[in-house]
């Protein structure tokens, strides 16, 4: 009934306790936190989906995804109207080819709906109320990555827990290190924990903890790189992921987006005061057009939700038609790269760092 009333939002611990007239004790020992609460009410509005068929190619079984039958490799993709993942799926199942798709996704006003905004929570809520979590995990966490001169940084939280444990970070900095592994291709990624500064005594209560455990228990996945600053991000000889709680890192990432997109309109408007500036825009045009194409957040699809029992990714909330088509694509990839059999190995290999994030916890 909240659902639906006001939406995810109104799905709170507090609602439900003066709706069903319940101690708060007993609401938790059923719901362990307010995303599992929601997960729950959604649970209770969807449907079961259909089994999927157990033999087949990664594109065919992509391909009855897209049809909504649920293949092996599962991943959700959240965000699209419906029009818009009409094309998408009409595209992967062969029914128009590329050409069409990108044609049409060139025009999207004349084409196409714009894509609906999504609530970070109400799409984490659906991820694991789809996957469940991996066993051994708290908290899933949504990644983002971030393109620098050389490679590419992989930033996570960014916005699917506000309020995290050492437990939490801790896990972020193992799931982190095996998608860049998987994904980016390092072999033994380095590891840091965002901080106000690089020096032991800097951060807070929460980093400091989680500084503590991560130092005192290497590990053969990563390389523990300690406190790292928000300029290290951009740095190749630093470090390959960054793990900070879901604000900081939803702050840190719209920063960074905010950023780009300035320095673009500010760079054409400098060139347009002058002639001679024209003249050489058009002689550097593909080396911009490519620039442009690596900032662009669409050509990467989305942002993988980390932590759930299968491939998630959750599209941008303005996300275009040409994100949705990436995010597939990108879905596919990761299915066929073995990321969630990668990242359950790591974890149950992890279970005495976990132990030790867990009791620094308690002394804290």
């Amino acid at each position: 009934t909240l659902l639906r009333a006001g939406g995810p939002s109104a799905v709170t611990v507090d609602a439900v306790l003066r709706g069903a007239n319940v101690a708060r004790a007993t609401l938790y020992r059923h719901f362990p936190s307010g995303n599992d609460l929601l997960a729950a009410a959604f649970q209770s509005l969807i449907p079961p989906a259909p089994m999927p068929p157990e033999e087949g190619s990664l594109h065919d079984r992509l391909t009855a995804l897209l049809l909504n039958r649920r293949p092996r490799a599962k991943f959700i993709l959240c965000g699209p109207t419906q029009d818009a993942a009409e094309l998408a799926y009409a595209q992967a199942s062969g029914a128009i080819d590329a050409d069409e798709f990108l044609r049409k996704v060139l025009h999207p006003r004349e084409h196409l709906k714009r894509i609906e905004h999504r609530n970070s929570g109400a799409m984490l809520a659906c991820g694991l109320m789809k996957f469940g979590r991996l066993k051994g995990i708290d908290r899933p966490a949504i990644s983002a990555t971030i393109p620098r001169m050389r490679g590419q940084c992989l930033l996570l939280d960014v916005g699917a827990n506000v309020d995290c444990k050492t437990i939490n970070l801790v896990q972020f900095a193992v799931l982190g290190a095996i998608f860049a592994r998987t994904s980016h291709g390092v072999a033994r990624p380095r590891v840091g924990l965002l901080s106000n500064g690089s020096e032991e005594g800097k951060g807070t209560e929460l980093t400091r903890a989680a500084h503590r455990a991560l130092a005192a228990h290497p590990s053969a996945d990563f390389s523990y790189a300690g406190y790292v600053e928000g300029k290290d991000i951009f740095k190749e000889d630093r470090c390959d992921v960054v793990v900070t709680d879901g604000f900081t890192g939803n702050v840190a990432l719209k920063v960074l987006e905010a950023t780009a997109v300035s320095f673009a309109g500010q760079l054409r408007a400098a060139i347009a005061t002058r002639t001679l500036s024209k003249v050489g825009a058009l002689l550097m045009r593909p080396a911009l057009a490519q620039f442009k194409d690596r900032l662009d957040p669409d050509s990467h699809g989305g942002a993988p939700l980390l932590g759930v029992d299968g491939v998630a990714i959750i599209s941008h909330g303005g996300a275009s038609p040409t994100a949705l088509y990436n995010g597939i694509r990108l879905a596919g990839q990761y299915a066929a790269r073995d990321l969630t059999p990668a990242l359950r190995t790591a974890v149950a290999a992890h279970k005495d760092l976990f132990a030790a994030a867990k009791r620094e916890e308690g002394a804290a």
